[in-house]
């Protein structure tokens, strides 16, 4: 099924005209024939708009050997799972800052050489931990705003690999080989 056949069945089901569709998406109803035709092909940002009004994936309207396997579930936000562990995550953070934070100010307050928290730490050869309690926050803080970093995770750990870095960094390419 080629594009221009997908956003006119998409359209049809919706019960839209070519002219209310080309509105919400804010271009001419000639121009939305022409794409449903395949005499021309909408630009990204039109297909990103198409993608959302439709409740599809830019993937389904690009591709036309489109499978069921290939279609994936919009997300409903995270899970039960998640959203504890990414409140976990928050809280662990946000303690072992306010300990560290606590520790620098009581020292703080004693001594003498009035040192800001990252030299204080810098000094005790805790710098490391002190980052890391700021990271296990941050990281906290997206994943119960959204659960990004998760996806961004799996994807590293199990879409990633050394020849896919290479090439989307343009250093495999096949002149060299």
């Amino acid at each position: 099924m080629t594009l221009g056949e997908k956003i006119l069945a998409l359209r049809k089901a919706r019960g839209w005209s070519q002219e209310e569709l080309a509105g919400r998406i804010g271009v001419t109803r000639q121009a939305l024939s022409r794409w449903e035709s395949d005499a021309a092909v909408p630009d990204t940002v039109n297909v990103v708009q198409m993608a959302d009004l439709f409740g599809v994936s830019c993937d389904y309207l690009l591709r036309e050997e489109w499978t069921e396997e290939q279609t994936t579930a919009p997300k409903e936000g995270l899970s039960k799972e998640s959203r504890i562990v990414a409140w976990a995550l928050t809280a662990l953070g946000a303690a072992g800052v306010l300990t560290m934070m606590i520790i620098w100010s009581m020292d703080w307050a004693t001594s003498s050489t009035n040192q800001g928290p990252l030299a204080y730490w810098l000094g005790r050869g805790l710098l490391w931990l002190f980052l890391m309690c700021w990271s296990v926050f941050a990281i906290g803080i997206a994943e119960v705003r959204g659960g990004k970093f998760s996806e961004l995770f799996h994807a590293v750990l199990h879409e990633a690999s050394p020849k896919k870095i290479r090439q989307d960094l343009g250093l495999d390419n096949d002149e060299t080989k």
